[in-house]
């Protein structure tokens, strides 16, 4: 089971990730940078990307991080 706590890691690699610059950002399949540094399944963060896709919290191409609005606190 997940718990709060794991969204806020994924929140938190977002904000990092966003912090690159673009060059760097557009090379890295978010999916496999959050799976790296995290002991989350990959269902669990795909289906956090695909849900702040939906709300328009960030925009994704080929799995990459395009932009990054403002994400929610809570998930």
């Amino acid at each position: 089971a997940h718990t709060k706590s794991s969204y806020l890691v994924v929140r938190h690699l977002l904000l990092q990730l966003n912090l690159l610059p673009k060059e760097k950002r557009y090379s890295i399949n978010i999916a496999e940078f959050i799976q790296e540094r995290t002991n989350l399944s990959r269902s669990y963060i795909m289906k956090v990307l695909s849900d702040l896709k939906t709300g328009g919290y960030i925009t994704l191409r080929k799995g990459r991080l395009i932009e990054l609005n403002h994400l929610p606190a809570k998930y």
